[in-house]
């Protein structure tokens, strides 16, 4: 069906009717590009396409390039990779019969093998109802296994042994909700580390793992909390030519030095020939007057493009202070302890223009502004176009409820899910559901 869009100045004269076919047609036209838009989505969540932008997850590529609150965007990003693997409902979605508010709803409890009835279900439903439907499934099924609570607890413990190698091996024997937090806080730290090709997952764990520690021990990121001694060249530092460059008697890059240098207190004995130089790098760090005008000059968040991070800011240097660079407002700007580690390891420059600004290259050498460009317009029957161009056939009724607005039976309708798929305990603590017996093994 094509709708023929009112002009704004006679709509006021449009009978009611009209208007709510306009409307109703054109809520099934948006769910329809709504669901194009999350496959884009999580396609680029599948190519890993945000790590290119330094930014944790895409989830905030999503925020910073699409305008889209940070909450909305991870709901976003979650939906979109759960579609991947319900066709019965991704298909509902492209024809414009289910709302985004529905699938947000249906990808909380929803699974390949009650996918037909859930989502016939969900067609008969409104999206209050549904969102209803799916918060008691989500309680149901955790309380399911609430009486193992106290016998998990009894048998929890942490310990450390030190190996033969210099590494130790923490074993952490801990309730399940414990170690699910604690696992998701290592991960979501561990993809705060640059991208490397030639790092082993395991080991982004454990800088993942460093960086949950440090959130503990660093609870003042105005105070170096730690002051280190470290071993460099004077002209290993300042002209980055081969020389003595260590910490702790292990050998460390001259931007991990810097880096350091930034982070935290750090004592640097510069060698110079014969003469060892003890010089204080506490002289260094802008005092508390100029970080605070710092902070306010960037509005107390990361200046890295796209960033939004508010804690753990650190002072960096644009000019490092071993290459002449001042510490002073101009040369000074606030970035996280990711994109801190970005511009001095991850192949990143920062350049400052001396009035409070800064430029932003990229490892391949392209400019990257700080502030997003604004969108182009765009043309109300676009999208409308588009899904008449694919084949999708939208009607005023195409995303109503099936119901006809009796009351819904919630008691009733809630028992006959749970008969259909009853929450039940999870096993050996896992998070994961039982297998279903109608998917193949």
């Amino acid at each position: 069906m094509t709708l023929e869009l009112l002009e704004n100045s006679v709509m006021s004269e449009t009978p009611t009717e009209r208007l709510e076919a306009e409307a109703t047609t054109l809520a099934g036209h948006l769910a329809a590009a709504m669901c194009r838009f999350l496959d884009v989505v999580g396609e680029l969540a599948r190519r890993g396409a945000y790590e290119a932008w330094e930014v944790p997850s895409m989830a905030h590529w999503v925020s910073w390039k699409c305008g889209i609150g940070a909450r909305a965007a991870r709901e976003h990003v979650r939906v979109a990779v759960a579609l991947h693997e319900l066709p019965v409902t991704h298909s509902e979605f492209a024809a414009g019969q289910l709302s985004y508010s529905k699938v947000r709803a249906l990808t909380r409890f929803i699974t390949p093998g009650n996918e037909v009835d859930t989502v016939a279900m969900a067609r008969h439903t409104t999206a209050n109802q549904l969102e209803r439907i799916a918060a008691a499934h989500v309680a149901a099924c955790r309380v399911a296994d609430s009486d193992r609570e106290r016998a998990a607890l009894d048998v929890s413990g942490v310990s450390m042994r030190t190996n033969a190698d210099g590494t130790v091996t923490i074993t952490a024997r801990v309730p399940a909700d414990l170690g699910a937090r604690a696992m998701h806080a290592i991960e979501h730290a561990a993809e705060a580390v640059p991208r490397d090709h030639m790092m082993e997952p395991h080991t982004r764990k454990v800088f993942g793992f460093e960086a949950v520690v440090d959130a503990y021990l660093e609870p003042d990121p105005a105070r170096a909390p730690v002051e280190m001694v470290g071993h460099v060249d004077v002209v290993t530092l300042s002209e980055d030519v081969p020389g003595r460059c260590e910490l702790g008697g292990h050998p460390i890059s001259t931007e991990t030095a810097r880096r350091l240098a930034c982070d935290c207190g750090m004592r640097l004995s510069l060698d110079r020939g014969e003469t060892v130089l003890d010089l204080s790098h506490r002289a260094r760090f802008p005092n508390p007057a100029l970080r605070r005008a710092v902070e306010t000059r960037d509005q107390g968040s990361c200046r890295f493009p796209g960033c939004t991070q508010r804690t753990r800011l650190r002072a960096h240097h644009a000019r490092h202070w071993a290459h002449g660079g001042p510490t002073d407002r101009a040369n000074l700007l606030m970035v996280c302890p990711m994109h801190h580690r970005a511009v001095h390891e991850g192949g990143w420059e920062v350049a400052a223009d001396g009035h409070g600004g800064f430029t932003f290259t990229d490892p391949g050498g392209n400019v990257v502004p700080e502030v997003v460009l604004a969108l182009p317009p765009c043309d109300a029957t676009a999208v409308m176009r588009g899904n008449e161009d694919a084949g999708v056939e939208i009607t005023p009724d195409s995303i109503r409820s099936l119901s006809e607005g009796e009351r819904m039976d919630f008691d009733w309708l809630m028992m006959t899910v749970f008969c259909a798929h009853p929450p039940v305990a999870r096993r050996n603590g896992s998070a994961e559901p039982p297998a279903d017996p109608s998917r193949p093994a």
